[in-house]
């Protein structure tokens, strides 16, 4: 199955599978956590990196997920920047973003309207980005459902209903491949720390805006 055919399979089934409440050996975690992981492997520039699909542990999750990292940056989802599929709670979209780990800005105990600023100034640094801004709405009702919208850098939407050609969705995945590599270029240049890599984008935009108060609160 391509690429393309296995996304819109996966939107196209996963929420009858989670209506069903029959999470142990559903087919879609299939689909999602082997099929598409494998299909990725197989695109050239991504055999160096770390690919991961997700419905949940033990229960279905709101937002299924695969996600693309460079362990150079993060090895974990919750924290870092990665390349991540997201699938719309309604079954509806699925986005190819840019995105960041959730879990540390909980941590950090950041507003959403600090994580958006961020989000928005990590792109503003990328020296002639190829991928483009965008606002996602994942429909979901969980917290952590919300929080990719907030972490998201930059990225693109399909419909699950008229999903592009396998070529596209790979020509998208090298434009946000390209500019990932120049910001895991700019955390190795900050000392590998992700602190640091922060504090960097934040310094970066204090011409623009009045960046204090968040940089006091993510040190």
């Amino acid at each position: 199955m391509t690429l393309s055919k296995l996304i819109k399979e996966i939107g196209n089934t996963y929420l009858k599978e989670k209506e069903s409440g029959e999470f142990t050996g559903a087919p879609v975690g299939d689909l999602v956590r082997n099929q598409m992981v494998e299909e990725l492997k197989n695109i050239e520039k991504l055999k160096d990196f770390k690919i991961k699909g997700s419905i949940g542990n033990g229960q279905f999750a709101s937002i299924p997920w695969v996600v693309i990292m460079n362990e150079e940056i993060t090895k974990s989802p919750t924290k870092g920047i990665d390349i991540v599929f997201l699938f719309s709670a309604d079954g509806e979209k699925v986005y190819l973003t840019l995105n960041q780990g959730a879990t540390y800005f909980k941590e950090k105990n950041l507003k959403k309207a600090e994580i958006v600023k961020i989000s928005k100034s990590i792109y503003e640094i990328l020296d002639s980005p190829e991928s483009e801004p965008i606002d996602i709405d994942l429909r979901s009702e969980t917290a952590l459902g919300k929080d990719y919208e907030k972490t998201t850098i930059s990225g693109y939407e399909y419909y699950i209903d008229d999903m592009p050609d396998s070529s596209i969705i790979e020509s998208d995945i090298n434009k946000l491949l390209n500019d990932y590599e120049q910001l895991v270029d700019k955390y190795k240049e900050n000392g590998e720390n992700l602190d640091q890599f922060y504090q960097y984008i934040l310094n970066s935009d204090e011409k623009n805006i009045n960046c204090s108060k968040i940089y006091l609160e993510i040190l």
